[in-house]
């Protein structure tokens, strides 16, 4: 571990309205007080880190190259570690420093914008991003848990940036003795997060389970 070194993990930033994003996903491997993150290769061990309330990292496919092209997935406790998920100066976005770069933007077309205009496979609705600020989102896919293993999909079509911040889904019921829709609260809280796609120009919030993996980006944290 060295600290020169941790530190030159983000070695870029843009501007983007009145914040300043990191352009790549984070890929470090220490806190900044130098501890490590596990680093895990299977279901069981990603489990045992989420059940344990672990910090843990993995790489799309298991796979080290991925890890250099993509960063990596962190799961939820290393996200809200104290010891420092994010190199000095910067911090884990909230929720509502998301929301804020993408109604800088505007929803419509925020995704567009903020895509890369490599590594993302065409489709009938859309393709590659204009890249207009810089920001450089690329499609390292997904990491989901399902029936007792980890699946990694939808490289080149999609990527799902995490939050630190917690929100309760919601879901529409349609009452039919006063036939009106009405909103119910989940219980579990989940994590706040951004989804990027293909077949999409927008930025689109969402709330995803805490025992997943996600891709962080940073944000200078304001002096």
């Amino acid at each position: 571990y060295n600290e020169t070194t941790y530190n030159s993990k983000i070695t870029l930033i843009e501007k983007i309205g009145h914040q300043e994003w990191s352009t790549k996903n984070l890929c470090v491997t220490h806190f900044r007080n130098g501890d490590p993150i596990q680093e895990v290769k299977n279901y069981d061990d990603w489990m045992n880190a989420i059940n344990s309330n672990t910090p843990a990292r993995m790489s799309y496919r298991k796979s080290k190259k991925k890890g250099e092209t993509y960063g990596f997935f962190y799961n939820w406790h290393a996200i809200i570690d104290k010891r420092g998920l994010a190199p000095i100066g910067y911090k884990i976005p909230s929720k509502n420093d998301w929301d804020e770069l993408v109604n800088f933007i505007g929803e419509e077309k925020a995704g567009e914008k903020l895509k890369s205009d490599t590594l993302w496979k065409p489709s009938s609705w859309g393709e590659k991003g204009t890249n207009e600020y810089g920001f450089n989102a690329l499609a390292g896919g997904i990491m989901s848990l399902f029936d007792g293993t980890l699946k990694f999909e939808q490289e080149g079509k999609q990527c799902l940036f995490a939050s630190n911040s917690e929100v309760f889904s919601t879901q529409s019921i349609f009452k039919s003795e006063t036939k009106e829709w009405i909103d119910i609260v989940g219980t579990e809280a989940k994590i706040a997060t951004r989804l990027l796609w293909n077949i999409k120009d927008e930025c689109s919030p969402s709330c995803s389970y805490k025992n997943g993996g996600y891709y962080v980006r940073c944000v200078v944290e304001n002096k």
